[in-house]
Parts: structure tokens; sequence; C-alpha cells
């Protein structure tokens, strides 16, 4: 059991945030296998030592660039 006393501490998340950059997307450049690409780009993630390399967002769209839910 764990037992906090006093108030949290007050937290900003904004400063938790982190900026990731990545060379330009190529479409040219991906592997025909959606499951091989998705582990070249995990292990990308873990050879540069990111903090969470785990962390990702998924979205996809159609042809028509519409987002589908």
């Amino acid at each position: 059991m764990c037992v906090r006393i006093g108030k949290p501490p007050q937290v900003d998340i904004s400063a938790l945030r982190e900026n990731y950059i990545s060379p330009e997307f190529d479409e040219n450049q991906l592997e025909a296998n959606p499951i091989d690409q998705f582990k070249k780009w995990f292990h990308d993630a873990l050879t540069a030592g990111l903090h969470e390399p785990n962390a990702m967002a998924l979205s996809s769209a159609g042809k028509d660039g519409k987002s589908y839910v």
C-alpha cells in the first residue's frame, strides 16, 4: 500500500513534451511489408536511445485523404 502525505506535486505537463526530429518521409524508401517497416522504425528508435521508443501514434486515411475512426 502506498500512502501520500501532503499535496501531490504540481506538474507542468507541457514541460514533459519532447520534440523528435526525423528525416523527410519518402514513400519510395518504405518496405513493401508493413511489419518489416515497423521493425525498422522500432529498431531505429531503440538505436537512437529515445526515452520511450515504444511510444507511438497511429492514424489511417483513405485515398481521398479523409481519416477513418
